[in-house]
């Protein structure tokens, strides 16, 4: 009876022993030892959840470049025309019109359109410095900004042969070096003893960029032509028929119509044009420095 006792005992005292170890378990973790968990020093990795795709936002194809954020596709010359509409709003902004002044010189392949040219002009305007500049019966005069107060404008040549004509001309600085005003300038013209017909006319650069900024007007018998350049060199005018094949007018014009780049290949017609006289003018100063 006494070994009953004992025995009985012991299994009692042994439970009661376990029943703190089990009461300070937290729910749902094992005591060390128990099958299928960790030992004291065992570390145990934490699961990494599956991520849950997105149902609107579709998986890109390898090779396929991922959109950037909006969807943007614009070309550069609507960056361009955008920044000249936040520039319109804030002429006073000079780093705005500086950047697109930038741009549009570091990409040949962009077609200045009417609005960035009068955002331009309307920087120039905000806070502009004049010069002026004759050479035989050509006269020149140019707004720049005034952060290039020591630029003068120089008349090189204007030649008119009927509905199209080039100019020539450069800026220096004060010790003669040639340079380029830092927006471009907004340059005028007179041709005296000659006249243009009306029509709508566009600016070709040397380099085939077309600038939708021209006014070509007669006065007194002279031709007066103005219009905003983002560099200078030599420039022709022509009328915008020569583009496009059709008729004179705003409407015809794809320029002032879209506002977006047009293929650099257009300067081909344009080489049959109008090019032709910048191509004579630049022979003769090539000519001429040699």
């Amino acid at each position: 009876m006494k070994k009953v006792c004992s025995v009985v005992c012991a299994v009692a005292l042994a439970l009661a022993l376990s029943v703190p170890a089990l009461a300070n378990a937290t729910p749902g973790q094992a005591t060390p030892g128990q099958p299928g968990q960790s030992t004291p020093g065992e570390v145990i990795p934490t699961p990494v959840p599956t991520p849950i795709p997105n149902p609107g936002v579709p998986t890109p194809a390898p090779g396929v470049p991922t959109p950037a954020p909006g969807g943007s596709t614009a070309t550069p010359g609507q960056v361009v025309d955008n920044m000249a509409n936040e520039l319109l709003k804030n002429p006073a902004n000079f780093d705005l019109a500086s950047k697109i002044q930038g741009q549009i010189n570091a990409d040949k392949s962009i077609n200045v359109s009417a609005t960035v040219a009068k955002a331009m002009r309307a920087a120039i305007n905000y806070d502009a410095t004049y010069s002026a500049s004759k050479t035989g019966t050509v006269s020149m005069s140019a707004a720049i900004s005034a952060k290039n107060s020591d630029m003068k404008v120089v008349a090189e040549s204007a030649n008119i042969m009927g509905s199209r004509a080039s100019v020539t001309l450069h800026f220096e600085n004060a010790a003669g070096t040639e340079v380029q005003p830092v927006l471009g300038a907004i340059v005028s013209v007179v041709v005296e003893g000659t006249t243009m017909p009306a029509n709508d006319y566009v600016l070709i650069a040397e380099e085939g960029r077309v600038i939708d900024d021209v006014q070509v007007s007669n006065f007194n018998g002279n031709t007066v032509i103005n219009f905003w350049a983002p560099h200078f060199s030599t420039y022709a005018i022509v009328p915008a028929s020569d583009l496009n094949g059709s008729g004179s007018g705003n409407s015809s014009n794809p320029i002032a119509k879209t506002g977006a780049d047009m293929s650099i290949a257009l300067a081909g017609s344009v080489a049959v044009a109008g090019m032709a006289v910048v191509g004579g003018v630049t022979a003769a100063k090539k000519a001429k420095a040699e």
